[in-house]
């Protein structure tokens, strides 16, 4: 049979079956599938650091909550970076540590800035002060030569509901793995020091819904590649801790 006669028969019988297919009586469909009709789910708000630990990690309360396995993947996504993992400079973020008897704590930590430096004014114990006024208690600290300081100030608030105090420890992590932690005058007397001259210095008691702003002081080689800031608390270590991405200014 010729192919344009093909053609005409076919068009002909598309043209029958919707003929007849207006003509008959239909069923009545709903105008929108099921699917359509599902009410829309509001996107749960992201975890933070320590909220997924506590939920989703080894010891965790719910890893099989679907805001554990969401973030699985399909095995097509591009790599992240380590600074995803991490918190973030300038942000507030949830440090969960506990008390005495166990009994879970949050509190609000945020890094406000961060600095390179090789000198940190007023913030070193004057061994010749005598108590008086004619002689400085403070003087200039001055790293070890090849050394400089990373110089941070932060701020904590109190989200718990009585007086408690938040002890953090810092370290700082570099590119190729390393650690340095505050061990000499950096931690006893420079950190303390300049603690000191805030309003509300972070570490003492804070009634709930207060802030108070703290500094740390770590002495690292100069020009070292700073990969975070991790800090921890004095009294659990590691157990507690939150790792920071950072951007020093020198």
């Amino acid at each position: 049979m010729p192919k344009k006669t093909l053609a005409v028969l076919a068009a002909a019988a598309i043209a029958l079956t919707g003929c007849a297919s207006n003509s008959s009586p239909q069923a009545s469909s709903p105008s929108t599938s099921a699917e359509q009709t599902k009410p829309a789910q509001a996107k749960a708000t992201p975890l933070s650091q320590a909220e997924w630990v506590e939920l989703c990690g080894p010891d965790g309360t719910s890893p099989d909550d679907p805001q554990c396995t969401a973030d699985k993947g399909t095995g097509d996504e591009e790599p992240m970076d380590d600074s995803d993992f991490m918190e973030k400079q300038g942000e507030w973020f949830v440090f969960t540590t506990t008390d005495d008897e166990n009994i879970l704590e949050k509190w609000d930590v945020r890094i406000d800035t961060v600095e390179r430096t090789n000198v940190l004014a007023n913030a070193k114990s004057n061994e010749d002060w005598d108590g008086g006024e004619e002689i400085p208690e403070y003087v200039d600290a001055t790293p070890a030569e090849g050394n400089e300081f990373l110089h941070v100030e932060y701020t904590v608030k109190n989200t718990n509901k009585q007086p408690l105090d938040l002890p953090l420890e810092p370290s700082v992590q570099f590119s190729d793995g390393e650690v340095f932690a505050p061990l000499g005058e950096d931690a006893s007397d420079y950190t303390w020091n300049l603690n000191q001259e805030h309003d509300s210095p972070a570490g003492d008691t804070q009634n709930p819904g207060t802030e108070a702003q703290g500094d740390f002081v770590i002495e690292i080689p100069q020009g070292s590649e700073i990969e975070a800031l991790i800090i921890t608390d004095a009294f659990m270590g590691s157990s507690a801790e939150s790792v920071i991405a950072i951007d020093p200014i020198s």
